[in-house]
């Protein structure tokens, strides 16, 4: 108990400690891993507009509304947010579903299907692509 005291007081004020001995502690089996990954979508516009409302949905998404620039949002699955020429999504311990909806300033629906990257952190899978909306 010392020990786990000891790492997590060094974590929490970001001083040097002495690293922590797991001498004489059994394997549990558990993976005590505590990282986890962050998946993303950044959508770029081509006219490189900065001005936008849009509409994000696909299986199992929480239907994302997000007005920029000023990066007033709804829904989703993580946190949104507007860019220069488009936005991004970023949710934490998240695969995207491959296929997305897209509607942009109450126009007719995209069918986005992104080449998604995906990637394992401590047991937990994300995914993430960069899409350019024509």
């Amino acid at each position: 108990m010392t020990r786990l005291l000891l790492g997590s007081v060094c974590f929490l004020s970001l001083t040097a400690c002495p690293p922590t001995s797991t001498d004489g502690l059994e394997e549990t089996g558990v993976d005590d891993c505590l990282a986890t990954c962050e998946g993303t979508l950044v959508v770029q516009f081509a006219d490189g507009r900065s001005e936008f409302q849009v509409q994000l949905t696909g299986d199992a998404l929480s239907t994302l509304n997000l007005a920029c620039p000023d990066n007033i949002a709804a829904g989703g699955p993580g946190e949104a947010t507007c860019l220069a020429d488009g936005f991004s999504v970023t949710a934490w311990s998240y695969v995207f579903p491959e296929t997305l909806q897209l509607q942009v300033d109450e126009g007719d629906p995209i069918s986005l299907e992104p080449e998604w990257a995906e990637e394992t952190v401590c047991s937990t899978t994300c995914s993430s692509a960069e899409v350019v909306v024509e």
